[in-house]
């Protein structure tokens, strides 16, 4: 065991590190695709006109996190707004 610490501590190489990197990464892909999905539709049955809809549609996918959000703080308003 001793040989492989020594071993990597010379190298200054990690093999696992980039297995990790890959796995966080498609971890942190496949969250964001699955909030992006859930917002659309969201969105699409929010009681917004046409053109509020494809705003925050264009708004939600060209901005991935400042989108999400600008988005949840816009949605009450939007629904307060068309029930009152």
């Amino acid at each position: 065991m001793m040989g492989v610490v020594a071993n990597l501590e010379m190298n200054g190489h990690n093999p696992l590190l980039p297995m990790t990197y890959n796995l966080v990464w498609s971890g942190l892909l496949l969250i964001s695709l699955i909030v992006t999905v859930v917002l659309v539709v969201d969105i699409i049955r929010l009681p917004a006109t046409v053109a509020e809809t494809v705003v925050l549609i264009l708004l939600v996918l060209l901005a991935p996190v400042v989108g999400w959000a600008i988005y949840l703080v816009l949605r009450p308003r939007i629904t307060v707004r068309r029930k009152g």
